[in-house]
């Protein structure tokens, strides 16, 4: 990768900050509270602790890998068919969750903002733009990002600051009234 096509640590941090608010609300809240109930949020505490195991553990195959990108390693220190396999199941996956994500998107935004707009036009608009960005490069993506989520940030306190008056925290109680284990097993979402 050159120069030109690296990214900041900033941006990246901005780009996780829109995947994980985009996965966390359009496709975890809602599987999330019908499983762990009025506990979900102790599952999302528990996930938190849990990241700052995972980190440290990317850091550390980072240091030993030396930077280098993941399957050029692999390709250079382990046999060619398990390293194919691996890259076939990551694309496989990522893959999936690219639709699946397309999916749920285009669905949350039908159903909250154009009920009219027939989904047809809503996936290709999005499809056609998703492609448009994945054809050029990070640095593009990461550019777009900023100003979508500053869009998102300011809608996202405007929605939370006119909801206050309907919040009641006293639902959150009685905590853990069906004891650990939704809260655990939820933690694997």
């Amino acid at each position: 990768m050159n120069k030109s096509d690296s990214i900041s640590v900033f941006q990246l941090i901005l780009l996780s900050m829109t995947f994980i608010g985009l996965k966390t609300h359009v496709m975890l809240i809602s599987p999330l509270i019908k499983t762990a109930g009025r506990d979900a949020w102790i599952t999302v505490l528990l996930t938190c602790l849990l990241t700052l195991i995972w980190v440290p553990l990317l850091v550390y195959v980072n240091k030993k890998t030396k930077g280098e990108h993941l399957f050029q390693w692999m390709k250079k220190h382990m046999n060619k068919p398990f390293t194919n396999v691996v890259i076939f199941f990551t694309i496989a996956y990522l893959t999936i969750m690219e639709i699946v994500t397309l999916r749920e998107t285009i669905t949350w935004i039908n159903i909250i903002f154009l009920q009219r707009t027939p989904l047809i036009i809503l996936v290709l608009l999005f499809g056609f733009t998703c492609c448009l960005l994945a054809a050029t490069s990070i640095r593009t993506i990461s550019i777009v990002n900023v100003f979508l989520l500053f869009f998102i940030v300011l809608l996202g306190f405007f929605v939370s600051f006119t909801n206050f008056q309907f919040k009641d925290y006293s639902l959150l109680q009685p905590v853990l009234e069906n004891g650990y284990f939704p809260v655990i097993k939820r933690n694997f979402f």
